[in-house]
């Protein structure tokens, strides 16, 4: 019997917010049944090999910053791999990810104006952004600063 990530990172003294990071980032370029391989292996981002192992991704990476900080991809076609590889804020991350439309602080102060429950979709649309970034923008998870 497996120890969960949780339980194995309390037995070995890691850091299981880094423990859980590695493991998503080797899901979502092995994993072809996780549900977001399509955007990671699936499109031919890699795992440097050096990262096989969780001490040397550790070594390479640093501890976890704290909550709220993302494993994030400079190059988001690039590989993982120590040259390509940050930690960042939610809102940064927002930024970097494929097929992002440029917010600017005068479209997210519109978005926040004209949204009612209920229009996030159709606002979604309007903008050019999907639905979860409206959201994420109304419920102030990222433009936080705005």
């Amino acid at each position: 019997m497996s120890l969960s990530p949780r339980k194995y990172c309390e037995r070995y003294g890691l850091d299981s917010r880094l423990y859980a990071v590695w493991l998503g980032m080797r899901q979502r370029c092995w994993n072809s049944n996780d549900k977001r391989y399509a955007r990671y292996g699936g499109r031919g981002i890699r795992i440097c090999r050096a990262w096989d192992t969780f001490e040397r991704f550790a070594a390479d990476v640093g501890p976890h910053p704290g909550k709220g900080w993302l494993f994030d991809r400079t190059n988001n076609d690039g590989n993982y791999e120590p040259n390509n590889v940050r930690w960042v804020s939610p809102t940064i991350s927002t930024r970097n990810k494929s097929g992002w439309v440029k917010l600017s602080p005068s479209l997210v102060r519109q978005i926040r104006k004209r949204y009612r429950f209920g229009n996030g979709r159709i606002l979604a649309k309007q903008f050019g952004v999907s639905h979860p970034t409206v959201m994420d923008v109304v419920k102030r998870r990222s433009w936080i600063e705005i």
